[in-house]
């Protein structure tokens, strides 16, 4: 299953997602009409998909149920490293 499309099922449509290469996903909040773009410079997948998880939390874009559905999907299993080095830049 790819993340945009896990994204907007646990959402409910509420958020649309969509991923693109080099590490980006772009997320738009339908309701609040807010939109926000993560960029992973290492290109790592699973790192994008921690980080989304993380930051859709954050925004409060999924509540704690949704999360916790994402959560199972892309479990924080990823090396504290290996985030770190895939972290986005504001």
């Amino acid at each position: 299953n790819r993340l945009d499309s896990e994204i907007i099922k646990i959402s409910k449509g509420r958020i649309f997602a969509k991923v693109g290469a080099e590490g980006l996903c772009t997320m738009l909040h339908t309701k609040k009409e807010q939109a926000v773009v993560l960029k992973i410079f290492a290109d790592d997948m699973y790192a994008r998909a921690v980080l989304a998880g993380e930051l859709l939390l954050n925004l409060e874009w999924f509540n704690y149920d949704e999360y916790k559905i994402f959560e199972k999907l892309y479990p924080k299993t990823i090396d504290k490293n290996r985030l770190i080095e895939s972290c986005l830049k504001f």
